[in-house]
């Protein structure tokens, strides 16, 4: 208790609540950023929130106003509190031209004492050896971060004046074709979805071979190389065979040729010079991390010390929900559907999109057409209503002989749901030597070392 009271300054709080009690009006000056929690003494606090509450009530804070409300709570006793402690704060009469500043002080002594109390609880967890200290660690820092950087809620006004400017700028960026949000490089993908939205949930799903490792390299790679940064999470691929990958589609140079160490000082060359220019790209791969918990914590931690513009999970379903995998009463549909619920959350949390790949069941091999449909995810329940948007990817049995023939060849993707605009079908081509995406056929190059 001696130590917690080096982490508060009542003198300021006094300041603060003689300035409202002196000029009521002034509350509109602190009531966005200010709290009652934000107050040390419990005296203090109750003071303050009953005078939220008369300007709630369109009631001028006035000493008798706020002492009837005071009395109204039935805490006069518990609190040992007078009149006289509300007509002695008044009578101090702090500057009204410092109330913010006082304010400032109040809070960033509460975000202290929220650390010392958030310390404590760490290392008690630690001691404890409890399994999820880390994550209850990493958020409990995270929430107190984002809790010092109150901000004001805009009024619907504001909040009109907003989209406007919005929209305008959107239709200057149409007009230049420009995609609404982040583009993935697909032209006529970028104008189905409308771009990687901020908060969203993106599902690529597709059967094994397919390519949606690929396609969501293909879309990491694109939007790093346009001063964006990604965060990869790998889960079935190690680090160098993605890195291998780029540099693959970058050159390009069959990826056989780059596994084998079959090249000869000219390529290798070309293959430096190119990975010095991605050097400035800010792109990470993780192929470490299994566990929700650590993609969850890994991913605020990176966040907070820069933003990051993309995170890609390859894939949903290799993800641990606990260290003893699944929870003693729940089905893997149940696993999977928090899972993709989790991955939603971290999507609105940081406000920024997350491409997760899925796996599709054979059951889509099984049928005449192989248009996949949403009940083709496996354990699809979840992960079709927590996405904003879903696409697959698929193609036809006369292409796929050209995949196997390591040739150029359409793939379809195709957008199954789409929260916040148009479904539909857009088709692409794929370079499995280099595997890589392009738009169309004429994107194709002759000059691929082979």
């Amino acid at each position: 208790m001696q130590k917690e009271r080096f982490l508060a300054n009542t003198v300021a709080e006094e300041n603060i609540l003689s300035c409202l009690l002196s000029n009521p009006r002034a509350i509109m000056r602190v009531l966005d950023v200010l709290r009652p929690e934000h107050f040390y003494r419990d005296k203090h606090a109750v003071i303050y929130k009953m005078m939220l509450k008369l300007y709630q009530q369109g009631r001028t804070c006035t000493i008798d106003n706020v002492w009837d409300e005071i009395e109204r709570q039935d805490v006069v006793e518990k609190l040992n509190m007078t009149r006289m402690d509300l007509v002695d704060i008044a009578d101090s009469l702090a500057t009204l031209d410092a109330v913010e500043d006082h304010a400032a002080i109040v809070i960033r002594k509460a975000v202290h004492r929220q650390l010392a109390y958030a310390s404590a609880e760490i290392a008690a967890s630690a001691y404890a050896e409890d399994d999820g200290a880390l994550e209850k660690a990493e958020k409990a820092i995270y929430e107190i971060a984002v809790g010092a950087n109150s901000e004001r809620i805009p009024t619907f006004g504001e909040a009109l004046d907003h989209y406007i400017e919005d929209l305008e700028r959107r239709i200057g960026d149409k007009e230049n074709g420009v995609a609404r949000g982040i583009p993935m490089g697909f032209v006529e993908v970028d104008k189905t979805v409308g771009g990687l939205q901020p908060g969203g949930l993106y599902t690529l799903a597709a059967l094994t071979g397919l390519g949606k490792t690929a396609f969501s390299l293909n879309v990491a790679i694109n939007i790093v190389q346009h001063a964006k940064r990604a965060l990869f999470f790998s889960l079935e691929m190690r680090r160098d065979e993605l890195v291998q990958r780029v540099l693959s589609m970058e050159v390009p140079i069959d990826q056989t040729l780059l596994r084998d160490a079959s090249i000869d000082s000219v390529t290798l060359n070309a293959l430096k010079s190119r990975a010095q220019a991605l050097k400035a790209c800010d792109f990470n791969i993780d192929d470490k991390t299994f566990l929700l918990s650590g993609i969850k914590s890994k991913s605020r931690q990176m966040h907070a010390y820069k933003p990051l513009d993309l995170i890609v999970i390859d894939y949903l379903q290799m993800i641990e929900s606990t260290t003893d995998g699944r929870g003693r009463h729940e089905t893997r549909a149940e696993e999977v559907a928090k899972l993709s619920r989790e991955m939603k959350r971290l999507a609105c949390e940081l406000d920024i999109p997350i491409l997760v790949l899925a796996q599709l069941n054979r059951d889509v091999d099984k049928r005449q057409t192989k248009d996949p449909q949403l009940s083709d995810i496996n354990e699809s329940g979840g992960i079709a209503r927590d996405s904003d948007v879903v696409m697959f990817l698929y193609t036809t049995e006369e292409e796929m002989e050209k995949r196997r023939e390591c040739k150029l060849h359409e793939v379809t993707l195709k957008v199954a749901k789409n929260r916040n605009g148009r479904t539909g079908e857009v088709n692409l081509v794929f370079s499995p030597r280099i595997t890589k995406f392009k738009n169309d056929y004429s994107e194709d190059s002759d000059n691929e070392r082979i």
